[in-house]
């Protein structure tokens, strides 16, 4: 990176990263304080621009791929419950539980929420060690590369390079 990274830059790209952490104190806060801190800072330094952009991409990504695995596990979730209830239709529950709930019957559902649990646990792991190592590199001066990141939020210096390719293949044809 240019030599025109001072601390102030690395300052504000380390806390981005490191503002995605507020969701476990308020609702979207991995979306909302890294905007902030990014449209604020972004016009002073590409390499806050950059940061930025790629913080909030990676967040994104997230939460996507958390919506669509959850998404996935409704309709097993699903199943299983109306299982259980048709199985148990008709049944006076008189307060004898262990007949009201048979292994059987709920043991799909409790795989089905295992391995959601274990995909969504492996999301939180990627998302912890891919955030902290994102702010150290930031700190570092160093640009940061986010794992299964999805650029939504494409640099201006990346849409520029599409649209000549693209007119330069319209061109050549």
């Amino acid at each position: 990176m240019p030599s025109s990274i001072n601390s102030h830059h690395r300052s504000v790209t380390t806390f981005i990263h490191l503002a995605t952490f507020t969701k476990y104190l308020i609702p979207l806060g991995n979306f909302i304080f890294p905007l902030l801190l990014w449209t604020a800072q972004r016009k002073e330094s590409p390499f806050v621009d950059e940061h930025g952009r790629r913080a909030i991409n990676f967040q994104i990504s997230m939460f996507i791929y958390s919506i669509c695995a959850i998404l996935v596990a409704l309709p097993f979730i699903a199943w299983q419950v109306i299982g259980i209830v048709k199985a148990n239709e008709g049944y006076d529950f008189e307060g004898d539980f262990d007949a009201f709930w048979n292994f059987f019957q709920i043991s799909g559902l409790v795989i089905t929420a295992i391995v959601l649990g274990t995909v969504l646990t492996g999301f939180f792991i990627v998302e912890l060690i891919a955030v902290i190592s994102a702010a150290i590199r930031a700190n570092s001066g160093e640009m940061c590369h986010y794992p299964l990141s999805i650029p939504f939020i494409k640099s201006q210096k990346n849409v520029e390079n599409n649209n000549a390719s693209a007119s330069s293949t319209e061109e050549n044809q």
